[in-house]
């Protein structure tokens, strides 16, 4: 069986651009959640890693930075 590379290759680009887009949005609410936290608003930074986290359940960064924000805040 071969591949149509007539629908594969424009399928295969758009999952790509989908996935890229994703990524960039968990990364935003991570940075934002770093700028709330170095201005001292650390129960906003909280709700900005966690949402990082619904969008990419494995990003290590916005887990520490939430495990470590809700240390402080506690």
């Amino acid at each position: 069986m071969r591949l149509n590379h007539k629908y594969f290759s424009p399928l295969l680009s758009t999952l790509l651009f989908a996935a890229s887009l994703f990524a960039q949005k968990d990364a935003q609410y991570l940075y934002d959640g770093n700028d709330l936290y170095r201005n001292g608003k650390i129960p906003e930074a909280s709700t900005k890693y966690a949402r990082a986290l619904e969008l990419n359940p494995n990003n290590r960064k916005a887990n520490f930075n939430l495990a470590d924000a809700l240390y402080k805040n506690a």
